[in-house]
Protein backbone atom coordinates (compact mmCIF):
# COMPACT_ATOMS: atom_id res chain seq x y z
CA UNK A 1 0.00 0.00 0.00
CA UNK A 2 1.20 3.39 -0.74
CA UNK A 3 1.89 5.63 2.30
CA UNK A 4 0.81 9.77 1.61
CA UNK A 5 1.98 12.02 3.68
CA UNK A 6 -1.32 13.85 4.83
CA UNK A 7 -2.94 17.40 3.67
CA UNK A 8 -6.33 18.41 4.20
CA UNK A 9 -7.30 20.38 0.95
CA UNK A 10 -10.19 21.81 -0.91
CA UNK A 11 -10.34 19.87 -3.68
CA UNK A 12 -12.17 20.67 -6.99
CA UNK A 13 -13.69 17.45 -8.64
CA UNK A 14 -14.08 16.63 -12.10
CA UNK A 15 -15.93 13.90 -13.24
CA UNK A 16 -14.57 11.99 -16.26
CA UNK A 17 -16.14 9.60 -18.67
CA UNK A 18 -14.03 8.00 -21.47
CA UNK A 19 -15.49 6.81 -24.84
CA UNK A 20 -12.73 5.27 -26.99
CA UNK A 21 -14.52 6.31 -29.84
CA UNK A 22 -13.96 9.94 -29.43
CA UNK A 23 -11.42 9.80 -26.43
CA UNK A 24 -11.48 10.98 -23.16
CA UNK A 25 -14.41 13.49 -21.77
CA UNK A 26 -14.83 15.33 -18.86
CA UNK A 27 -18.34 15.10 -17.83
CA UNK A 28 -18.08 18.65 -15.35
CA UNK A 29 -16.43 21.93 -15.80
CA UNK A 30 -13.34 22.42 -13.82
CA UNK A 31 -14.56 25.11 -11.06
CA UNK A 32 -11.34 26.08 -10.45
CA UNK A 33 -11.48 29.41 -7.90
CA UNK A 34 -8.98 32.14 -8.67
CA UNK A 35 -8.00 32.24 -4.71
CA UNK A 36 -4.96 31.41 -3.93
CA UNK A 37 -3.52 28.39 -1.66
CA UNK A 38 -1.47 29.89 0.94
CA UNK A 39 0.79 26.76 0.39
CA UNK A 40 1.91 27.32 -3.16
CA UNK A 41 5.13 29.38 -2.53
CA UNK A 42 4.65 33.39 -3.54
CA UNK A 43 7.29 32.78 -6.51
CA UNK A 44 4.65 30.53 -8.93
CA UNK A 45 1.36 31.83 -7.09
CA UNK A 46 0.47 34.35 -9.80
CA UNK A 47 1.63 31.47 -12.65
CA UNK A 48 -0.62 28.86 -11.08
CA UNK A 49 -3.75 31.52 -10.08
CA UNK A 50 -3.23 32.34 -14.13
CA UNK A 51 -3.44 28.69 -14.86
CA UNK A 52 -6.52 28.21 -12.85
CA UNK A 53 -8.17 31.12 -14.31
CA UNK A 54 -7.69 29.50 -17.66
CA UNK A 55 -8.94 26.25 -16.68
CA UNK A 56 -12.24 27.82 -15.45
CA UNK A 57 -12.70 29.70 -18.77
CA UNK A 58 -12.02 26.33 -20.60
CA UNK A 59 -8.92 27.96 -21.93
CA UNK A 60 -6.78 24.99 -21.72
CA UNK A 61 -3.76 25.47 -24.05
CA UNK A 62 -3.33 28.92 -21.94
CA UNK A 63 -3.23 27.17 -18.86
CA UNK A 64 -1.13 24.23 -20.20
CA UNK A 65 1.48 27.32 -20.94
CA UNK A 66 1.04 28.72 -17.64
CA UNK A 67 1.46 25.49 -15.94
CA UNK A 68 4.87 24.98 -18.25
CA UNK A 69 5.91 28.31 -17.38
CA UNK A 70 5.58 27.16 -13.50
CA UNK A 71 7.17 23.96 -14.06
CA UNK A 72 10.40 25.21 -15.68
CA UNK A 73 10.27 28.01 -12.74
CA UNK A 74 13.74 26.95 -10.40
CA UNK A 75 12.29 28.31 -7.24
CA UNK A 76 9.06 25.78 -7.21
CA UNK A 77 8.61 23.66 -4.21
CA UNK A 78 7.43 20.09 -3.61
CA UNK A 79 3.77 20.97 -3.44
CA UNK A 80 4.02 23.74 -6.77
CA UNK A 81 4.77 20.86 -8.37
CA UNK A 82 1.98 18.43 -6.77
CA UNK A 83 -0.80 21.13 -7.55
CA UNK A 84 0.79 21.75 -11.27
CA UNK A 85 0.42 18.46 -11.75
CA UNK A 86 -3.10 18.00 -10.77
CA UNK A 87 -4.06 20.93 -12.94
CA UNK A 88 -2.03 19.68 -15.64
CA UNK A 89 -4.03 16.33 -15.78
CA UNK A 90 -7.42 18.83 -15.98
CA UNK A 91 -5.82 20.41 -18.94
CA UNK A 92 -4.76 17.15 -20.62
CA UNK A 93 -7.35 15.11 -20.38
CA UNK A 94 -9.66 18.19 -21.62
CA UNK A 95 -6.99 18.30 -25.11
CA UNK A 96 -6.96 14.93 -25.76
CA UNK A 97 -3.43 14.80 -24.58
CA UNK A 98 -3.36 11.36 -22.57
CA UNK A 99 0.07 10.48 -22.63
CA UNK A 100 1.12 13.65 -20.82
CA UNK A 101 -2.32 13.06 -18.57
CA UNK A 102 -1.02 9.93 -17.75
CA UNK A 103 2.68 11.10 -16.61
CA UNK A 104 0.84 13.70 -14.63
CA UNK A 105 -1.40 11.57 -12.95
CA UNK A 106 1.80 8.96 -12.26
CA UNK A 107 3.78 12.24 -10.46
CA UNK A 108 0.66 12.99 -8.15
CA UNK A 109 0.71 9.18 -7.39
CA UNK A 110 4.31 8.84 -6.73
CA UNK A 111 5.43 12.82 -5.08
CA UNK A 112 3.94 11.64 -1.55
CA UNK A 113 1.46 14.37 -0.91
CA UNK A 114 -1.93 12.48 -1.40
CA UNK A 115 -3.96 11.01 1.44
CA UNK A 116 -4.82 7.79 0.76
CA UNK A 117 -8.54 8.11 0.12
CA UNK A 118 -7.40 10.11 -2.80
CA UNK A 119 -5.25 6.83 -4.29
CA UNK A 120 -7.58 4.59 -5.20
CA UNK A 121 -9.80 6.47 -8.13
CA UNK A 122 -6.02 8.18 -9.39
CA UNK A 123 -4.63 4.34 -9.51
CA UNK A 124 -7.52 3.12 -11.39
CA UNK A 125 -7.51 6.61 -13.69
CA UNK A 126 -3.83 5.89 -14.88
CA UNK A 127 -4.41 2.60 -15.52
CA UNK A 128 -7.47 3.81 -17.69
CA UNK A 129 -5.79 5.65 -19.45
CA UNK A 130 -2.18 3.85 -20.36
CA UNK A 131 -4.66 1.36 -21.56
CA UNK A 132 -6.17 3.61 -24.22
CA UNK A 133 -2.77 4.70 -25.50
CA UNK A 134 -1.88 0.82 -25.41
CA UNK A 135 1.34 1.66 -22.92
CA UNK A 136 0.12 -2.26 -21.34
CA UNK A 137 2.88 -2.25 -18.92
CA UNK A 138 1.67 0.45 -16.88
CA UNK A 139 -2.05 -0.80 -16.94
CA UNK A 140 -0.52 -3.94 -15.41
CA UNK A 141 1.56 -2.14 -12.72
CA UNK A 142 -0.75 0.02 -11.57
CA UNK A 143 -3.77 -2.48 -12.22
CA UNK A 144 -2.17 -5.29 -9.87
CA UNK A 145 -1.70 -2.67 -7.51
CA UNK A 146 -4.89 -1.70 -7.14
CA UNK A 147 -5.82 -5.75 -6.78
CA UNK A 148 -2.95 -5.99 -4.33
CA UNK A 149 -4.19 -2.77 -2.26
CA UNK A 150 -7.87 -4.32 -2.54
CA UNK A 151 -9.81 -1.27 -4.19
CA UNK A 152 -9.89 -3.12 -7.87
CA UNK A 153 -13.34 -3.40 -9.37
CA UNK A 154 -14.64 -5.69 -11.91
CA UNK A 155 -13.03 -3.31 -14.84
CA UNK A 156 -9.43 -3.21 -12.58
CA UNK A 157 -9.32 -7.44 -13.46
CA UNK A 158 -10.61 -7.06 -17.05
CA UNK A 159 -8.09 -3.90 -17.52
CA UNK A 160 -5.43 -6.21 -16.41
CA UNK A 161 -6.44 -9.41 -18.60
CA UNK A 162 -6.93 -7.98 -21.70
CA UNK A 163 -3.21 -5.78 -21.23
CA UNK A 164 -1.49 -9.41 -20.40
CA UNK A 165 -3.28 -10.22 -23.48
CA UNK A 166 -2.03 -7.55 -25.95
CA UNK A 167 1.05 -7.59 -24.70
CA UNK A 168 1.64 -11.46 -25.72
CA UNK A 169 1.92 -12.72 -21.76
CA UNK A 170 -0.64 -15.42 -22.71
CA UNK A 171 0.94 -17.44 -19.48
CA UNK A 172 -0.21 -14.45 -17.42
CA UNK A 173 -3.49 -14.46 -19.12
CA UNK A 174 -4.15 -17.99 -17.82
CA UNK A 175 -3.15 -17.85 -14.38
CA UNK A 176 -4.35 -14.50 -13.80
CA UNK A 177 -8.11 -15.63 -14.87
CA UNK A 178 -8.09 -18.97 -13.49
CA UNK A 179 -7.35 -17.57 -10.11
CA UNK A 180 -10.03 -14.80 -11.17
CA UNK A 181 -12.70 -17.01 -12.14
CA UNK A 182 -12.00 -19.68 -9.23
CA UNK A 183 -12.62 -16.61 -6.61
CA UNK A 184 -15.61 -15.45 -8.55
CA UNK A 185 -16.95 -18.48 -8.38
CA UNK A 186 -16.20 -19.68 -4.94
CA UNK A 187 -18.20 -15.88 -4.22
CA UNK A 188 -21.20 -17.36 -6.09
CA UNK A 189 -21.00 -14.47 -9.04
CA UNK A 190 -21.28 -14.65 -12.41
CA UNK A 191 -18.08 -15.13 -14.41
CA UNK A 192 -18.24 -12.91 -17.70
CA UNK A 193 -18.02 -14.82 -20.85
CA UNK A 194 -15.36 -12.58 -21.97
CA UNK A 195 -12.91 -14.33 -18.78
CA UNK A 196 -13.80 -17.97 -20.76
CA UNK A 197 -12.70 -16.55 -24.28
CA UNK A 198 -9.44 -14.83 -23.34
CA UNK A 199 -8.19 -17.50 -21.12
CA UNK A 200 -9.17 -20.16 -23.96
CA UNK A 201 -7.28 -17.81 -26.78
CA UNK A 202 -4.13 -17.45 -24.32
CA UNK A 203 -3.94 -21.01 -23.65
CA UNK A 204 -4.41 -22.49 -27.65
CA UNK A 205 -1.50 -19.59 -27.92
CA UNK A 206 -0.18 -21.39 -25.49
CA UNK A 207 -0.32 -24.70 -27.11
CA UNK A 208 -1.47 -26.10 -23.45
CA UNK A 209 -4.32 -28.91 -24.54
CA UNK A 210 -5.66 -29.65 -20.81
CA UNK A 211 -6.16 -25.63 -20.26
CA UNK A 212 -7.96 -25.71 -23.96
CA UNK A 213 -9.95 -28.42 -23.49
CA UNK A 214 -11.28 -27.42 -19.52
CA UNK A 215 -12.73 -23.85 -20.82
CA UNK A 216 -13.42 -25.17 -24.41
CA UNK A 217 -16.50 -27.21 -22.04
CA UNK A 218 -17.11 -23.87 -21.07
CA UNK A 219 -18.36 -21.91 -24.36
CA UNK A 220 -20.42 -22.15 -26.84
CA UNK A 221 -20.47 -19.72 -30.03
CA UNK A 222 -17.51 -17.82 -31.20
CA UNK A 223 -14.76 -18.58 -28.99
CA UNK A 224 -12.40 -15.25 -29.77
CA UNK A 225 -11.86 -12.42 -26.90
CA UNK A 226 -13.48 -9.48 -27.70
CA UNK A 227 -11.98 -6.69 -26.18
CA UNK A 228 -13.46 -4.03 -24.45
CA UNK A 229 -11.90 -0.55 -24.37
CA UNK A 230 -12.26 1.22 -20.14
CA UNK A 231 -15.21 3.95 -19.96
CA UNK A 232 -14.72 6.31 -16.87
CA UNK A 233 -18.08 5.30 -15.25
CA UNK A 234 -17.62 6.71 -11.82
CA UNK A 235 -17.41 10.67 -10.67
CA UNK A 236 -14.30 11.55 -8.56
CA UNK A 237 -11.60 10.45 -11.36
CA UNK A 238 -9.90 13.36 -11.51
CA UNK A 239 -9.11 15.93 -9.18
CA UNK A 240 -7.26 19.08 -9.14
CA UNK A 241 -6.07 20.75 -6.01
CA UNK A 242 -7.22 24.38 -6.05
CA UNK A 243 -8.31 24.66 -2.10
CA UNK A 244 -6.21 25.63 1.36
CA UNK A 245 -5.39 23.91 4.27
Amino acid sequence: MRTRGRRSVSLVVVGAVVTCSVGFALSASALVPTTDSPHVSAALAGTIKTAKGALKAAKYADAIVELKAAEANPQKTAYDEHIINELATVAYVRTNNFPDAAKALEAQLNDGLLVQAEVPARIKAVAQINYHIKNYDKTIQYGTEAIADGFADDETYTLVAQAYYLNAQYDSVRDFLGKRIESLQTQQRDVPRSYFQLALSSCIKLDDSVCVTAYSKRLDGPRDPILIDPIFSHGAILNANAGSR
